[in-house]
């Protein structure tokens, strides 16, 4: 690790992920040195492997909390022993109940031993970072503004240890959700933070100009779309993608 953090850009956020021998290796490391990750991803460990001692340390682990850590384990079809021995650790976290540690489980009957490595590693990291995807509701379109979204990834931001933008889609999602509810205004200010993001991008500001026509103010939206149409003529964007822009330009124009 000293390794990797000198001559990786590391950021002190860390996942350690194993299969079959290294599952047990990850189980051992969770409970006896959790502070070294922050995620581990135990899949078809051989945790009937030395039970006891993975059960006491189990018991320690929950006395001595050293920060929050989030556990992925699961078990394929490759044998009863790894299928009581994983079943016997969840039932271990189940009695012991450590407060520091988040965990999920998953049963792959249809993988063998080998064949599970890859379902299981899609959908632990889907599980473990499902946070970075965030999801518009119909409560935010109509009682939330952009703060909530700006907030939400700063958060996340915190959390991981370096700036995570805004996705595009979500700023389009949310503004949308807010237009279906009538807060046309609300919309716009999302669209400009949209903007103010990715000033470069022609998409950005043919939303907001979208955004300001839903409000019926023509003039912006006029303004907004020619900018979109610059912004793509100097990225050298698609010819179609600036002809159907020019089309919009002459659509909102009309609305004058």
């Amino acid at each position: 690790m000293p390794y990797i953090n000198s001559n990786y850009p590391t950021n002190g956020y860390n996942t350690l992920i194993g299969h079959s021998n290294a599952g047990t290796l990850a189980l051992y490391t969770l409970v006896n040195q959790p502070e070294l990750f922050n995620n581990y991803i135990a899949i078809s460990p051989n945790s009937w492997w030395s039970d006891e001692e993975l059960k006491n340390n189990i018991i320690k682990y929950t006395k001595n909390p050293k920060g929050d850590q989030s556990l992925f384990i699961s078990v394929a079809s490759e044998g009863s022993r790894f299928y009581t021995g994983v079943l016997n650790t969840l039932v271990n976290l189940e009695q012991q109940m450590p407060t520091q540690l988040k965990w999920e489980y998953k049963h792959y009957p249809a993988f063998s031993h080998m064949g599970t490595i890859l379902p299981a590693l899609s959908d632990s990291l889907i599980h473990l970072f499902g946070d970075l995807t965030f999801k518009v509701t119909e409560e935010h379109g109509r009682f939330a503004d952009v703060s909530l979204i700006t907030g939400y990834y700063q958060a996340l931001s915190d959390k991981y240890g370096f700036e995570l933008k805004i996705p595009q889609d979500v700023y389009v999602e949310f503004a949308h959700s807010q237009q279906n509810f009538g807060n046309t205004k609300k919309a716009i200010t999302t669209l400009k933070q949209f903007t103010s993001d990715y000033p470069n991008a022609a998409y950005s500001h043919m939303r907001l100009s979208q955004g300001y026509t839903a409000d019926k103010q023509f003039k912006e939206a006029v303004t907004s779309m020619k900018h979109a149409l610059e912004l793509a003529k100097q990225n050298s964007r698609d010819s179609m993608l600036i002809d159907a822009l020019k089309d919009m330009v002459n659509e909102a124009q009309e609305n004058l």
